[in-house]
């Protein structure tokens, strides 16, 4: 969207009237702070925040603050299934107690491989906060260029088979207004120094054009082309991606979709009680597994792809043999529904 570009190209801007944002060359683009739970929701508790990338790792930037009348402590973080598998990499690091009129800045790092889940919008996080008054739940946006991964260069002739084999259906046309007179020279600096890589450059019909790749940390490429004519601030561009094999799974909602350890095969587990073993490059659907009786909210392959552990609604666990389908074990230990499951 326009506000996500503003966001991501800093100093072009996108808002009439508006001054941009600043920008350092030897530092990547990172969103001023905002409120994410305010003190009158939080209980006095309030959390700003952002998120930023750095030496190649995604971070979320916080600041808590305590506006209430007595100390807090205990304090906890927890992230929803998303559209990106965006998870804690470690425990929440808070300076316990946290005393009234006390903030206290911390950065919490995140990874890529947790449970996925389509957000809408599709960058948007679900995040609850414990403390010892209670638990709070916010809404945030995920900046899109947190996940431009750093290894997304893609050779030329590559790009170029690429491009001409994506569909102008799957072309989006957009324009910017360089208002700060950046160089072509500059702004391919500054894209680079946001993992947005420049393959080619050349000159045709007197406009500068780049040719660039995007890499999302899900691992899709997004191709780039801007258009620069000199002594003319808009800068065109077009963005293209390719459209992923879909299949239709018939599960009802999709709750869950793994790998499996070594990539070759994926498995996905529904609202219809099931699991479903498949060959994703071929669409192909090997087994169906049964034996809860409620949905399915998570399953994961053993390291030598023997067994499968799943979890649901029914707050059981099974242990399923994958090439007979049998339950090796059942499990009842949770007093409550739990959406997450691994094996050690």
């Amino acid at each position: 969207t326009g506000n996500e570009l503003d966001d991501l190209f800093g100093d072009f801007n996108l808002q009439t009237g508006g001054s941009g944002i600043s920008f350092s060359g030897n530092n990547v683009f990172v969103p001023p702070k905002e409120v994410w739970l305010s003190a009158a929701k939080g209980k006095g508790l309030e959390v700003s925040g952002t998120f930023a990338r750095r030496s190649n790792q995604i971070v979320m930037e916080m600041d808590f603050t305590n506006k209430a009348l007595q100390p807090m402590n205990d304090l906890a973080l927890q992230i929803n299934r998303n559209s990106f598998g965006l998870t804690p990499a470690q425990p929440l690091q808070v300076t316990s107690p946290l005393f009234p009129n006390q903030t206290v800045p911390t950065q919490l790092i995140l990874n890529t491989t947790g449970p996925i889940m389509r957000m809408d919008p599709l960058t948007n996080l679900q995040v609850a906060i414990k403390n010892n008054i209670d638990i709070f739940y916010f809404n945030c946006i995920v900046p899109i260029h947190v996940y431009f991964a750093q290894d997304g260069e893609m050779d030329k002739m590559t790009f170029v088979q690429t491009w001409q084999e994506i569909p102008e259906g799957n072309e989006v046309k957009h324009q910017l207004q360089n208002l700060s007179n950046l160089s072509i020279d500059d702004l391919q600096n500054k894209l680079r120094l946001n993992n947005i890589h420049t393959i080619t450059r050349t000159t045709i019909e007197q406009k500068e054009m780049l040719y660039q790749t995007i890499k999302l940390t899900n691992g899709i490429f997004i191709l780039v082309e801007l258009r620069i004519t000199p002594g003319n601030r808009t800068i065109s561009f077009s963005l293209k991606t390719k459209l992923e094999r879909k299949f239709p799974a018939a599960q009802g909602a999709i709750r869950c979709v793994r790998y499996n350890i070594d990539g070759n095969y994926c498995l996905t587990s529904g609202s219809d009680r099931t699991i479903k073993l498949w060959k994703p490059d071929s669409s192909l659907a090997i087994k169906t597994y049964t034996g809860h009786s409620q949905e399915v909210l998570d399953v994961h392959s053993s390291f030598d792809n023997s067994r499968l552990c799943s979890g649901g609604v029914d707050k059981r666990v099974l242990y399923i043999d994958v090439m007979t389908g049998k339950i090796v074990k059942k499990y009842q230990a949770h007093a409550g529904i739990k959406d997450f499951y691994i094996f050690n």
